[in-house]
């Protein structure tokens, strides 16, 4: 395209130097009747020159912005390459973030669980501390009342503990005196095998 351009060149060249001054060889140049001698065709050769180049220039400019709507058509697609990759990254993260968000509502409930079998099982330590305070109240109740009633008829329980006689638990329950507190008509040490004070529990 460049070389057409350039012979054309050169024919512009040569038709306006045969319009301002005609040399041997444009009178030596002829085709059939016309020569190129006379400045009527070379003046034609002139505007036959302008009308060549001007429709081949905008073919050459375009030839030129190919490379050019290449290039941006290049970085276009890499665009779109870079956009389609990181919409791909935007969408793990996403998974990521859910995944994240389900264990973490998994720990919370876990956790809450853990929280409730704490209480359940300090309500439960409470009950039993309760159970164990009461049941010692109880005894020391007990140990007051038996020493009491020692203090207030010593000697009649003496008489009575030695008149009155149980082989065994069995027979106190079955004459209905059972238990039987350490003072009262038939105790005895074998019967409280505890020690606490009172037989036939």
């Amino acid at each position: 395209m460049f070389l057409v351009i350039f012979l054309l060149c050169l024919l512009l060249l040569f038709a306006i130097v045969g319009i301002v001054y005609p040399t041997r060889l444009h009178k030596k140049i002829a085709y059939k009747k016309f020569s190129f001698g006379k400045r009527l065709w070379n003046v034609a050769l002139v505007f036959l020159c302008f009308i060549l180049i001007a429709i081949l220039s905008p073919t050459q400019t375009k030839a030129d912005q190919d490379p050019a709507k290449a290039q941006i058509e290049a970085e276009l697609k890499s665009t779109k390459q870079q956009l389609k990759k990181t919409n791909e990254q935007l969408k793990q993260q996403q998974q990521q973030i859910s995944a994240l968000q389900k264990n973490k509502q998994d720990l919370e409930a876990k956790l809450k669980s853990c929280e409730e079998e704490k209480k359940k099982l300090q309500a439960e330590i409470t009950q039993k501390e309760n159970e164990a305070k009461a049941s010692e109240e109880k005894k020391q109740q007990t140990s007051l009342h038996s020493s009491s009633a020692s203090d207030n008829h010593p000697t009649a329980t003496k008489k009575s503990s030695s008149s009155v006689y149980y082989p065994n638990c069995s027979a106190a329950r079955a004459a209905g005196t059972a238990p039987i507190y350490e003072g009262e008509p038939g105790y005895a040490k074998k019967l409280d095998r505890d020690g606490d004070g009172i037989a036939c529990e």
